[in-house]
């Protein structure tokens, strides 16, 4: 096992390069483990407009019903009720919304005269909730208008309560195809995980293969007494080994910083999509290992390629919010499919064999990328070695 002991004194000599792409992944990670909220611990609280409201018929009942309820909808600032006081409150955002409700419009109400009956309201014309308020205002009025025509004999407080027991009424919302799960975080530790690997491949599988592609050591290697069979096995188990020992780190990070709270199942499926991964990053290092000649491209290649493809493929950026041009740029490189098997992974509420079929192409797309990649790599040997021949 000369062969497969030399390959990993090489990456010995090249693991300070090796750790700079994997203190990145690791310091990506923490930073998402510290500032990391998930939306569905939030709560939610409605915002309450500021608003004012001038009663000029104080005394009735509906009218005290109807501000006592806007009271509960909205926070009402005093303001002077004076015009000039009014415009200035609205200019500087002190209120968004100004009620004025005349003497005499709770017993006309009542009485079901609305001919002329109305409120006088004043909206800042740029905020929404401004008009949000004004059509609760006249969803209210237009409730009591219904229950007087309808209903006879009903006093203001009974028509004042079952309208504001008809506008706090809400909706049993059930979701029938399994509850939707919130991020998690360990998705971003895997979506990341597609910067660090192909990087990490790259530098790691080309300084391997550079070495024993230089022309006076090859020439050595080929009298040597090691059949060249052997030889070849030797160096393709190092370059294989070498992968699956990266792949395996990765996961036992992404399992100490927080992927160990996933499911099983989901686990084990994010981590064999990284496994597929990963040998589309060999196949492609390979390739890169038999066209470039010189160390001083190396870390050129392995960064463009590494930060190019997951810019473009939804690492850094959402793949939601790519444009379709992008998307089927990407939709060319295996990263793209990894970061879309990711995203499905944990957008799913359930995990069924027909839930997964999304995550089983895009897994089955990337070891199309290894397969003809490597296929690729093997063609460009052969070539070079009938040139050299010849």
């Amino acid at each position: 096992m000369q062969v497969f002991n030399a390959c990993f004194k090489v990456i010995r000599r090249n693991l300070p390069s090796l750790l700079t792409y994997l203190f990145i992944f690791v310091f990506l990670v923490i930073m998402l483990t510290l500032f990391f909220r998930n939306p569905g611990d939030a709560v939610f609280e409605p915002v309450k407009p500021r608003i004012a409201v001038f009663q000029d018929d104080r005394g009735d009942p509906y009218t005290d019903s109807l501000v006592s309820w806007l009271g509960q909808q909205a926070r009402i600032i005093p303001i002077p009720d004076e015009k000039e006081a009014i415009q200035d409150a609205l200019f500087y955002r002190d209120v968004t919304y100004v009620l004025r409700i005349p003497a005499g419009f709770g017993v006309r109400l009542m009485a079901g005269d609305r001919d002329g009956l109305s409120l006088e309201r004043t909206l800042s014309l740029d905020g929404w909730s401004a008009t949000t308020m004004d059509l609760l205002v006249e969803r209210y009025l237009r409730l009591s208008s219904l229950y007087v025509q309808t209903l006879d004999g009903w006093t203001a407080e009974a028509v004042s309560g079952a309208v504001q027991a008809d506008l706090t009424a809400q909706a049993a919302v059930q979701l029938t195809a399994g509850e939707k799960k919130g991020i998690n975080r360990a998705a971003y530790f895997f979506i990341y995980l597609a910067y660090s690997m192909m990087a990490v491949m790259i530098l790691g599988i080309t300084s391997i293969l550079l070495v024993f592609n230089q022309p006076d050591l090859r020439r050595r290697n080929l009298s040597a007494p090691v059949r060249l069979v052997r030889f070849n096995l030797q160096l393709m188990l190092a370059c294989l080994v070498f992968a699956l020992l990266t792949w395996l780190l990765m996961i036992v990070i992404s399992l100490l910083l927080g992927a160990r709270e996933l499911p099983v199942m989901e686990f084990i499926l994010l981590a064999a999509n990284a496994l597929v991964f990963t040998l589309a990053c060999l196949s492609l290092s390979f390739l890169i290992s038999q066209l470039i000649k010189s160390r001083a491209v190396q870390q050129s290649i392995a960064n463009v390629l590494a930060l190019g493809t997951c810019f473009i493929s939804g690492v850094f950026v959402p793949q939601d919010l790519l444009g379709d041009a992008v998307h089927t740029l990407a939709s060319f490189t295996p990263t793209y499919w990894y970061v879309r098997a990711v995203n499905t992974l944990d957008s799913l509420p359930l995990l069924s064999l027909q839930t997964l079929q999304p995550v089983i192409q895009a897994m089955l797309i990337q070891l199309g990328f290894a397969a003809a990649l490597l296929a690729v790599s093997l063609a460009v040997v052969r070539q070079k070695r009938q040139a050299q021949a010849m």
